[in-house]
């Protein structure tokens, strides 16, 4: 068989559009297939290309001029920049025409071949022109020729002497040398711009999706700012491309979540996309001595990309990308080619095997379903034959000539004569194979995708929706001057979609899609045992400690002082059975009483255990039930050794001022405070360092997530801390190792990183994200409370203040002369707000503080992706309740 650069691209389009219909074996079978190929290198393409990549750096061989002929210039009025920022840039350092009209070889079979050695001076131009982007860039000859070939075939005029196409949008009569002048082209030519589908697509690294942006040139700032966060510093090229994976995970489903249109071809998606990801830092790098691999660094991808500014605060002014000044290209023999390209492709394609899939949206969100291979080609192949023979060379390449003159209908005179140079290469490649005859394909399949028929009937979403999509998928790029844009929020919530107002989420707030996402890549990729050397077991390892930093980080703390596990409840178990034989008989512990029995319990148990004495922290109403330093202070002594609290009660909603409740504590010598922050830790940032405690623990399913807790126990209180781990595991020098228990559930741990990136990127990022989402809530709970306080029949247990420096949107009340769980009921028959009634965990409170009886309280729990609107129609369900 013939195995030419085309080849390579063939297998990974045919593995694309085979995915959707495949089982997992079926898949493995066609990459395995891949590899043994004995007819194309595959099998030592590994090799072949990190023998490649490990050149040294020679600045004289390597250094790019920007400098006299090539000194950047501004594009001018006329001029035609597009998606392309590579390509815009070679323009304004005139490395290609400063009009962005470029010239390109119409002689496919050079893709199989290489150039010939005898051209026609017009040929000879041509070369020279596409040889530009080797010159530049580093891009090898067959990747550069294969991209420019296709770009003018169905982007400008393959039949022109000299044959090219617009680097932005429709190329004017003239600007190709008589263009239209009977070429046989019947039209002006779209350029890139005018390339949706068949060369440019929908999850572009930094552009928006067409039919939701009603623009495909243009780049976002947040989807640009994700970008720019996601490339690690002072690490190689090849890392940096390795540590994109999430963000490329998350622009793919993005797209799915919130374009209706969606649309993944052959070429523009699973091809043409990746680009857009791998060229920065295979391309765009710069080289040197220290890194002759490249370091793309945030400067110089900002050059690329014509922004400017810091993050926060970009600017980006479109048209003026720039290479920038001493900057070093890849090293000769090193070139980025069509082999080196598609194992960029598959490295992701592996951890993502829907990066893979040809299909779309089906007209709404969440609809993505692939093509049905069986269907497409009338039962000439299936998912199963595919993996058999020479039938995927078969298929692909089939595929690609019945799909071709569709495309290019109406824009060629004479299509035949266009496509003949294209029939040709595909007979090469396939003839003497013995395929089976695909006679036509019945793509009538893709009319179920709005976005393949690139319908003009198909209007740009709507101006929110719009504006919705550009936000970046970290809270921190979706503030709108400083405040949240709730319906962009609650786009990141699946479980919102259903018929029900979830304002029960102090018991459980709904989960992130990307931390469901991530469980599902985990067990589908990552399922094994930590700690082993063998490649998916370093993965496994990496994601774990991944998910361990980001908890960490979340309360800035440091990874040593952080243990997850399954359960608040559970920790404090570990946490008190740790402390069994550090207290001495006659220690002193004080409990709070209005606390959640998972900061209680344990602590009773150990007290008798121990023969501890016990003390209770009861606030008086006359303060709201607050807990305070002052009404702390007279039960401590010299014997305290741990006091027990809340942040903020799970019931009452009042924050409590912890900083000064430590100091109180720390008043007396070894004695230490553990604070429950399970109601607290949705509604506020939580800084471990400054509040000043010794323990600290929270349930990550209160927060967005799964249900896993965290407990932070600071170095110096771990000193009291014996290990309840294995005797071997030595020495205990983390809180991990000292009360883990391997209780960690692995693929929900692995789901912490992308919860945290949810707030921001950065600290200083989430602490605007902190201050957008208090102010938000402040609103929500004045709805509530407004009208609560305005009711003589009520009682509002805690703070009544709607400040939301004094308390977060839980809310719990009772009804004169009314039951609790009469008044739920009858909001559950009425409406589809979820309410609930009861005692929730926090029995001795209720009993004994408050004395609501069996029933309890009505409780009502906001959180940020509730809206002022569902606060509004709860109070008008409330008003038909209680009368």
């Amino acid at each position: 068989m013939l195995c030419s650069s085309i080849t390579w691209i063939v297998l990974l389009v045919s593995l694309a559009t085979a995915f959707p219909r495949l089982d997992p074996k079926s898949l493995q079978d066609l990459l395995k297939r891949g590899a043994d190929t004995k007819d194309c290198p595959f099998s030592h393409l590994n090799a072949h290309e990190k023998s490649k990549r490990q050149a040294g750096f020679d600045p004289a061989a390597q250094r790019v001029s920007t400098t006299g002929k090539y000194a950047w210039r501004a594009p001018t009025a006329g001029d035609k920049r597009g998606p392309c920022p590579g390509l815009n840039a070679l323009a304004n350092h005139g490395y290609l025409p400063h009009n962005g009209i470029a010239p390109a070889t119409t002689i496919i079979e050079a893709t199989n071949k290489g150039m010939s050695p005898s051209l026609s001076p017009a040929s000879a131009n041509i070369r020279g022109a596409k040889l530009t982007s080797l010159t530049a860039y580093g891009m090898a000859l067959d990747l550069g020729t294969f991209l420019a070939v296709y770009g003018t075939v169905f982007n400008g005029d393959a039949l022109s002497l000299t044959p090219g196409y617009s680097i932005g949008g429709p190329a004017n009569i003239g600007l190709l040398g008589g263009l239209l002048s009977g070429t046989g082209i019947t039209r002006t030519p779209s350029g890139l711009s005018g390339s949706h589908n068949n060369y440019e697509g929908d999850t572009s690294a930094t552009r928006g999706d067409q039919y939701v942006f009603g623009n495909n040139d243009l780049l976002q700032i947040p989807f640009f700012q994700q970008y720019y966060d996601a490339i690690p510093e002072n690490t190689p090229a090849p890392e940096q491309y390795s540590a994109l994976f999430r963000f490329r995970q998350s622009r793919f489903n993005y797209s799915i979540e919130t374009n209706p249109y969606f649309f993944f071809p052959q070429f523009a998606g699973v091809l043409v996309t990746p680009a857009g990801y791998a060229f920065p830092p295979r391309m765009m790098a710069n080289h040197s001595a220290r890194y002759p691999q490249g370091y793309l660094d945030k400067e110089t991808f900002k050059s690329f990309f014509a922004v400017t500014g810091e993050p926060g605060s970009f600017k980006y002014q479109p048209g003026y990308e720039r290479i920038p000044d001493n900057w070093y290209k890849r090293a000769v023999g090193t070139e980025y080619s069509i082999p080196a390209f598609l194992l960029d492709v598959l490295e992701f394609a592996r951890q993502d095997p829907r990066l893979l899939s040809v299909g779309g949206n089906t007209g709404t969100t969440n609809s993505f379903t692939g093509v049905n291979i069986t269907g497409l080609t009338k039962g000439v192949f299936n998912g199963a034959t595919l993996a058999q023979g020479n039938n995927l060379q078969c298929f692909i390449f089939q595929l690609i000539q019945a799909q071709a003159p569709g495309v290019l209908t109406g824009l060629y005179e004479d299509l035949t004569k266009a496509l003949q140079p294209l029939k040709d290469s595909i007979q090469g490649a396939i003839g003497g194979l013995g395929c089976p005859q695909l006679m036509e394909l019945d793509q009538s399949l893709y009319e179920k995708y709005p976005g393949y028929k690139k319908n003009p009937a198909i209007k740009i979403i709507s101006h929110d929706l719009v504006q919705a999509s550009i936000q970046h998928r970290n809270m921190a790029d979706i503030l709108v001057d400083g405040q949240l844009d709730v319906e962009v929020v609650r786009s990141h919530f699946p479980a919102l979609k259903q018929n029900q107002i979830f304002l029960d989420n102090a018991g459980g707030s709904q989960v992130l899609s990307d931390a469901i996402n991530s469980i599902r890549t985990y067990l589908e990729e990552t399922n094994v045992q930590l700690g082993a050397s063998y490649n998916i077991g370093q993965k496994a390892t990496q994601k774990y400690n991944e998910g361990l930093r980001a908890a960490a980080d979340f309360i800035n703390a440091d990874v040593s002082e952080i243990v997850i596990g399954p359960s608040t409840t559970q920790l404090y178990a570990n946490l008190a059975q740790s402390f069994a034989l550090s207290f001495p008989a006659n220690a002193e512990i004080i409990i709070s009483s209005i606390d959640h029995e998972a900061n209680i319990s344990s602590w009773v148990r150990l007290a008798k255990i121990r023969n501890l004495t016990l003390k209770w922290w009861t606030p008086s109403p006359s303060d709201q039930w607050k807990l305070t330093a002052e009404n702390l202070h007279p039960l401590l002594s010299e014997k305290t050794k741990l006091v027990t609290c809340t942040h903020t009660s799970n019931m009452l909603g009042s924050i409590h001022d912890i900083r000064r409740i430590a100091d109180e504590v720390h008043t007396v010598q070894r004695a230490m405070l553990c604070v429950d922050g399970v109601a607290y830790a949705p509604h506020r940032e939580v800084d471990v360092k400054a509040l000043g405690v010794d323990f600290y623990s929270f349930s990550w399913y209160k927060v967005y997530g799964p249900h896993i807790a965290v407990l932070y126990a600071s170095s110096s209180a771990q000193q009291h801390v014996e290990s309840l781990g294995h005797y071997f595991h030595t020495p205990a020098n983390t809180l991990t190792i000292k009360l883990g228990l391997a209780a960690a559930s692995y693929e929900l741990v692995s789901t912490i990183p992308t919860i945290v990136s949810y707030f921001g990127s950065s600290p200083s990022a989430r602490k605007k994200t902190w201050a957008a989402i208090a102010a938000h809530e402040e609103n929500l709970q004045a709805i509530l409370l407004d009208y609560l306080n305005s009711r003589e029949d009520v009682a509002i247990f805690g703070e009544t203040n709607k400040e939301k420096e004094k308390r977060v949107p839980v809310i719990s009340f009772g009804i004169k002369g009314r039951s609790s769980k009469e008044v739920v009921e009858k909001v559950d028959e009425m409406s589809d707000y979820g309410i609930r009634w009861g005692s929730f965990y926090s029995k001795r409170l209720v009993d004994e503080v408050l004395g609501c009886g069996e029933e309890g309280v009505v409780r009502v729990s906001m959180v940020h992706y509730n809206t002022e609107e569902e606060i509004k129609g709860l109070v008008e369900v409330l008003k038909k309740v209680l009368g």
